[in-house]
């Protein structure tokens, strides 16, 4: 699929919150590359979307990470 940057609103254990111009339908599966706390290596993981908010500067996508 296609990569694309977009801007962090929110990581907890559980998921990410991020503000995108694409569009992403709830149950879509992402791929998810996110800076590591120390900065130096990055971390990759899988997610699902599972929901959507509309806001002026885009969308705001919840996405909840995939164990394993």
């Amino acid at each position: 699929g296609e990569s694309e940057t977009a801007q962090t609103l929110d990581v907890s254990k559980g998921g990410v919150r991020f503000l995108s111009k694409r569009t992403y339908q709830v149950g879509d599966p992402v791929y998810l590359t996110l800076p590591s706390a120390d900065k130096t290596t990055p971390t990759e993981t899988r997610g699902c979307v599972v929901r959507a908010e509309l806001s002026q500067r885009g969308t705001a996508y919840g996405v909840r990470f995939e164990k394993g």
